[in-house]
């Protein structure tokens, strides 16, 4: 790999840490809300269910972009 690529590369891998790290933050939507009303309390669960799995998600892609990056260093690509 050329160090204009290896540039290239540490760019899109520091802009992805970035991005990730944005929407890690917005975890809002996984509070326990009560309600009176049991189709909205199923509503929110299905709701905090979605918003666990996107941060699950957003947190798995984060590892990988920090493990890629370890072993590009590594290997001193």
């Amino acid at each position: 790999m050329t160090k204009t690529e290896a540039n290239r590369f540490r760019g899109i891998l520091t802009a992805k840490v970035a991005e990730l790290k944005r929407f890690t933050r917005h975890r809002d939507g996984i509070a326990v809300e009560r309600s009176a009303d049991q189709l909205d309390e199923i509503e929110a669960a299905s709701q905090r269910a979605l918003t666990v799995c996107n941060v699950d998600r957003d947190v798995n892609q984060f590892r990988n972009v920090e493990r890629l990056g370890i072993t590009t260093q590594r290997r001193g690509i």
